[in-house]
């Protein structure tokens, strides 16, 4: 009975070791658990701390060695680079300015003049498409006085003067008046010479910007071959403008055969 009791309580301090066993295995389990969860919330939070990092997230890694060399020598061609487009600029710029500089020495600008100024003094001043008064007075006089002065032989030739210094729109325009002036001259066989020219008056401008000079003429007719018995007062006006550096005739109109009836055969009797 003794052996027996002996043998239980070995069976049963086995079972008891065992237990025990198995107890400090779970327990040294879930201490290493508890350590892993620990050591990876640990991890965690340096790699939070480490994303989050300003070192981490602006400085870029350093080179060393030949890394380093190459680099350096990168940014090198790249400033030699940056300094020779500078240098070709700078070098460009240079030869437009002398360019600009001999151009407008050899660059001469002809204004055209007619050929009698009629002792008008000043500057003329041009563009474009515009003048000064004095521009505008000189061709105005020369004009006007070239073609107040005719016979029957020379009208139509000083007419045609006239017609060219039209762009053609417009002379398409005053054809009419010229074929009609033309004829009624010849028809009735006028001739007018200028006896005396008031002084120049200002110019006036048409609403389209077109420069109108006008000269009073005092002049004598012969109509029909008979001279009329006292000298006229009359006028002359034409009205010009530029365009593209060239001068154009606008308008022209005189009051010189008022009395005539202009526009019906003048009778000589």
């Amino acid at each position: 009975m003794q052996n027996d009791r002996e043998t239980e309580e070995e069976i049963d301090l086995s079972i008891d070791n065992s237990h025990q066993k198995k107890t400090n295995i779970k327990v040294e389990a879930s201490q290493d658990n508890g350590k892993n969860e620990a050591f990876q919330a640990e991890q965690e939070n340096e790699d939070v701390v480490k994303a989050s990092s300003p070192m981490e997230i602006f400085t870029s890694p350093m080179t060393f060695g030949n890394e380093y060399d190459d680099e350096n020598a990168n940014i090198k061609n790249d400033n030699k680079s940056l300094w020779f487009m500078i240098l070709l600029l700078l070098v460009m710029i240079v030869i437009l300015l002398i360019s600009n500089s001999s151009l407008a020495k050899s660059t001469h600008l002809v204004v055209d003049l007619p050929p009698r100024l009629y002792a008008l003094e000043g500057t003329v001043d041009v563009t474009a498409d515009d003048a000064n008064e004095l521009y505008y007075q000189a061709h105005g006089q020369y004009i006007l006085r070239e073609i107040a002065d005719f016979n029957v032989e020379n009208h139509e030739s000083k007419m045609k003067v006239l017609a060219l210094l039209m762009n053609q729109s417009r002379y398409a325009y005053k054809e009419v008046d010229f074929l009609n002036e033309e004829a009624f001259v010849k028809v009735n066989n006028i001739t007018q010479k200028v006896t005396s020219v008031s002084a120049p008056r200002p110019i006036s401008r048409m609403p389209n910007g077109a420069a109108v000079v006008r000269v009073d003429f005092t002049v004598e007719q012969t109509v029909g071959g008979i001279p009329e018995p006292s000298a006229k007062q009359c006028f002359y006006e034409v009205a010009m403008f530029r365009q593209d550096w060239k001068l154009y005739v606008y308008d022209y109109r005189h009051s010189c055969f008022e009395g005539f009836g202009y526009g019906q055969k003048v009778s000589s009797k």
